[in-house]
């Protein structure tokens, strides 16, 4: 029993797993997370709590402000002057407009936080607060929502959601209305509407002492769920700006904080004006122990891995060394001596190992030819994949084109070019064929040329003087659009002059030649034969400059032998010719 114990533990996976892993990793990571998440949601509990009690004085000031301001507004109505003045009576002078006016003032010069007091009788009587204060005719009075509401509930008082006030000429600030009707004392009978407008801002002074950190702001809501306030109104409105007002509404005094999008929403209810009150909060933003509780956390789990950190190193001196042992014996096979064995002493999963690799010693030899035989199909794998290669920033450059030229109107260049990218796709697919004819292969690079021209906008001209009798022929497909790629790009790209590519073809000694003449800057002979028989040169020069000239160069060595390829000559400064030398093998039909 004792000894299936120990053998249990002489593996490699349970002295690094079991006792490492899961005895002081598993232990400590569940100690941390446990901790912080419980000290976490403790501060969290705390701080909703004390913004609740917070939340609970803002609505009873708001309550207690909002009953003052009802309070005045009766004090308005119920005056002396302003039922003699809307009543018969007063329509016999007994007091006179700017009486009145000048009293409705006299409220405005108490209190600050009133933006306009104004009555507007059913008769069609319009008394304001200051006589320079004109009713514009525009405004539509009695259209207005806060004078509807009045209208439609006597006796209550209707306050109404923040917006901006619009009945003046020239002053059109943000308030919050208050309106109710108001009637004959003696009658009853109803006389018009009084509306006062309360300063925005007012609500945003009683909320300001609430609000602690930066990140913490309060808005209000109606029963209706619209903005009474917030301090980023215009955001609000239009709609850069948005609250989960639909599931604030919801809520109740009693009701967990919401939180949504890393913010926590404490909601309180103001019952004089039945608004909804939120405080907005970052869920941690208001904390600002949070800081030091994650320091402390973060060098506790610090400690802990370098503790860890010291087992580990106890733990893999016991694995090294004959891991050590091995890396000796692979580096004699590094040195191509393949006689060597492997003779350790060590855990299970080590002794597996270097059987293993003595398995693998012993292959490598009847490898070695098969490797060869592999890399070879594979170069010619590479080289077929090279045939259907397409830039894919040609593509994408093409396609940005086809959609600027869309815009443009310019819808004939939209039709071409699109015609010419599908015909060059058509053809450099050709149903999985390698060899097709040369007429298509004209083809191919003609579409090519056509979508380059109109990329660059005529900065080149081309033209295409190959003999109708070679048209038949085979050819190895995707062979001149590389040429004419590396002509525009490092030959015409930088000159100022207008440039011109010409192919020409003929056949020479039962040979098809093919030539792409550009005539730009150039460059050395030399370094051009190099970059096109050579590969290491292409390294060297660490640039992507003849690429294509040896992918093509290679692909024709490759199906056609080695007497065939491309050949170079240039004069810088004036022109380039690359000829493409393939075997005039009999003519073949097109299968487009």
């Amino acid at each position: 029993m004792i000894r299936r114990f120990f053998s249990f533990f002489s593996t490699l996976e349970s002295r690094t797993y079991y006792i490492f892993t899961l005895l002081i990793l598993m232990t400590i990571l569940s100690t941390q997370l446990i901790s912080y998440n419980y000290t976490q949601r403790s501060l969290i509990d705390v701080t909703n709590t004390q913004k609740g009690y917070t939340m609970e004085r803002l609505a009873y000031q708001i309550d207690t402000y909002m009953t003052t301001m009802e309070q005045i507004a009766h004090t308005v109505i119920d005056s002396d002057e302003i039922q003699q003045y809307f009543t018969r009576s007063g329509q016999n002078d007994s007091v006179d407009g700017d009486a009145v006016s000048q009293y409705l003032a006299s409220f405005l010069r108490a209190r600050e936080d009133i933006t306009t007091i104004a009555l507007f009788g059913f008769d069609g009587t319009r008394i304001t607060s200051s006589s320079d204060q004109q009713v514009s005719p525009f405004s539509h009075v009695e259209q207005q929502q806060w004078y509807q509401n009045a209208v439609h509930n006597p006796g209550r008082t209707i306050i109404s959601s923040a917006h901006v006030q619009n009945l003046f000429f020239g002053i059109y600030p943000w308030v919050v209305s208050m309106s109710m009707t108001f009637h004959d004392q003696i009658t009853d009978e109803p006389l018009g509407v009084l509306l006062v407008d309360l300063n925005f801002n007012r609500i945003r002074e009683l909320s300001q002492p609430v609000m602690q950190d930066p990140p913490e702001y309060i808005f209000i809501l109606d029963s209706h769920g619209d903005y009474v306030f917030h301090p980023q109104q215009q955001l609000v409105y239009s709609g850069i700006t948005t609250e989960p007002t639909e599931s604030l509404m919801e809520m109740t005094d009693r009701s967990d904080p919401l939180e949504v999008s890393g913010k926590s929403y404490i909601t309180r209810q103001a019952q004089s004006a039945d608004w909804r009150i939120v405080c907005v909060t970052e869920l941690y933003g208001s904390m600002g122990q949070w800081r030091y509780i994650q320091a402390a956390y973060a060098t506790i789990g610090l400690i802990a891995f370098i503790v860890v950190g010291l087992v580990a190193n106890l733990l893999s001196r016991s694995i090294t060394h004959p891991i050590k042992e091995l890396c000796a014996v692979m580096k004699s096979v590094d040195r191509h001596n393949f006689n060597i064995t492997a003779e350790i002493d060590s855990t299970v999963e080590i002794q597996q190992l270097a059987d293993e690799f003595n398995i693998m010693v012993r292959k490598i030899r009847g490898l070695i030819d098969q490797i060869h035989h592999e890399q070879e199909l594979k170069r010619k794998s590479e080289l077929k994949a090279l045939q259907a290669q397409i830039n894919p920033h040609f593509l994408y450059n093409t396609l940005d084109s086809i959609i600027w030229m869309s815009e443009m109107d310019r819808n004939r260049e939209v039709v071409l070019m699109t015609s010419a990218l599908a015909r060059l796709f058509r053809i450099s697919i050709s149903k999985g064929r390698e060899i097709i004819t040369v007429r298509e292969e004209l083809l191919h690079v003609e579409s090519y040329l056509t979508i380059q021209k109109m990329r660059y906008r005529d900065h080149f001209s081309y033209s295409i003087e190959v003999d109708e009798s070679l048209h038949a022929y085979p050819c190895l497909k995707i062979i001149l659009q590389p040429l004419v790629e590396n002509a525009i790009y490092h030959g015409l790209k930088t000159v100022e002059y207008k440039g011109l590519i010409k192919i020409s073809g003929f056949i020479q000694d039962d040979r098809i030649i093919l030539q792409v003449i550009d005539n730009g800057v150039g460059m050395d002979p030399l370094l051009l034969e190099r970059l096109i028989s050579d590969s290491s040169a292409r390294k060297q020069l660490r640039s992507s400059s003849g690429v294509g000239l040896h992918n093509v160069h290679e692909r024709l060595r490759l199906y056609f032998g080695e007497p065939y390829g491309l050949t170079c000559s240039c004069t810088p400064g004036e022109r380039t010719v690359i000829s493409v030398i393939m075997p005039a093998t009999p003519p073949m039909e097109e299968d487009l």
